[in-house]
């Protein structure tokens, strides 16, 4: 085998295990429900055939991300908790919560559950969400109830 010939034999191999390995990382990337929005986009959306009394009706999943044109959504009653890989937070249906429901997990997940909580014992308690569409990038709970709008939301 000359030089020549053995430059290109390892040159092949390289070629082949480089095409190999960007096939793997390309098929690895495609997997899983979440998009580059960084939420479940088939959990999280808006329900097109909502037709009750809030103006459009949402499920939301919290999103680190932040947006400067997030809008804060008030008054939603909470009316269950679901604890499983998430925290879910469901919400009474009414004319000022535009939200079904709203999840999140880890560290995130643990202060809604608190929130929850601490909104048990408050009967007039409800929460207020900012978010992007189903990317809820925070919560506030006001245990008097909502009164005014941003940023003093709380009675």
């Amino acid at each position: 085998m000359t030089s020549i010939e053995a430059i290109r034999s390892v040159c092949l191999r390289i070629l082949s295990a480089s095409g190999l390995v960007l096939v793997t990382v390309f098929a690895l990337s495609g997997c899983g429900g979440s998009s580059s929005s960084g939420i479940d986009e088939s959990l999280c959306k808006q329900d097109l055939t909502y037709s009750g009394v809030a103006p459009d009706m949402w499920t939301g999943c919290y999103s680190k991300d932040s947006a400067d044109n997030a809008v804060w959504e008030a008054a939603c009653k909470l009316e269950s908790v679901d604890v499983s890989k998430y925290i879910y937070l469901h919400f009474a249906v009414s004319s000022t919560c535009n939200f079904d429901w709203v999840r999140a997990e880890g560290d995130v997940g643990d202060t809604w559950q608190a929130l929850a909580t601490s909104s048990a014992n408050w009967s007039s308690s409800e929460f207020v969400i900012n978010h992007t569409g189903a990317k809820v990038h925070e919560l506030k709970l006001c245990v008097n109830g909502v009164s005014g709008g941003p940023p003093d939301w709380c009675k």
